[in-house]
């Protein structure tokens, strides 16, 4: 790996590091309120044991207790303490404004719901967004399954542009044969090429897309 290689992992990984490994997160007393005038989705939740990572999925019911996700696409608008580390325990609040991303549906009671899941930063959500544009504070957001991806993942041309999306590789325990065998025809093979077993102690994120040079130059 050449040195601008490295260096390019390198900053790639400092976004991402500075995250204590947190293992035993939990939430409970999910609740979806809507105010009356200004249409606005309240969901709370209660954060408990340690801090991890918040993913939500508003979800409508689809008949026969059958619950099935409005997709992404409705409910780009979700901020506050959701796709994110969130350190806060007790209380926390995610809103929602379906006028904007969910026109003309019914969010009665009893037909909508949001399911608020939190993950151990030692075994986080399957995707990760690194917004190059924003703070470091908020540069990293997380998600649980593609189609929860803002905009789409094919659709959205930020993911190509302005921001990063990284896929979680399940390595753990996984064993895997690095470098070259001595004497490869036509190649001077340096004594540290040799080929040599690594084992991975974790899981790690891969870019789904190649990166660009403007992506390369915001890094």
């Amino acid at each position: 790996m050449n040195k601008l290689k490295v260096e390019f992992v390198a900053a790639l990984l400092a976004l991402a590091s500075g995250v204590t490994a947190y293992a035993n997160p939990s939430v409970s007393d999910v609740t979806m309120t809507q105010d009356a005038a200004t249409k606005q989705v309240t969901i709370t939740y209660v954060l408990a044991g340690d801090p991890g990572i918040v993913t939500v999925d508003i979800q409508t019911n689809a008949g026969a207790n059958a619950w099935a996700s409005i997709g992404a696409r409705h409910f780009r608008s979700v901020a506050g303490a959701v796709n994110a580390l969130v350190s806060t325990l007790g209380e926390n609040k995610i809103v929602w404004n379906p006028s904007a991303d969910w026109a003309d549906h019914d969010q009665a009671s009893g037909k909508v719901r949001a399911e608020v899941k939190v993950w151990p930063t030692n075994a986080p959500p399957n995707y990760m967004v690194v917004d190059l544009h924003s703070p470091s504070s908020q540069r990293l957001r997380y998600f649980e399954r593609e189609d929860l991806l803002p905009g789409g993942l094919f659709a959205n041309p930020e993911y190509r542009t302005t921001a990063m999306v990284f896929r979680r590789v399940p390595a753990t325990g996984m064993t895997v044969m690095l470098g070259e065998k001595e004497g490869v025809p036509g190649r001077q093979t340096d004594k540290s090429e040799d080929l040599h077993q690594v084992s991975f102690g974790h899981d790690w994120y891969a870019a789904v897309f190649e990166t660009t040079q403007a992506q390369w130059a915001m890094v």
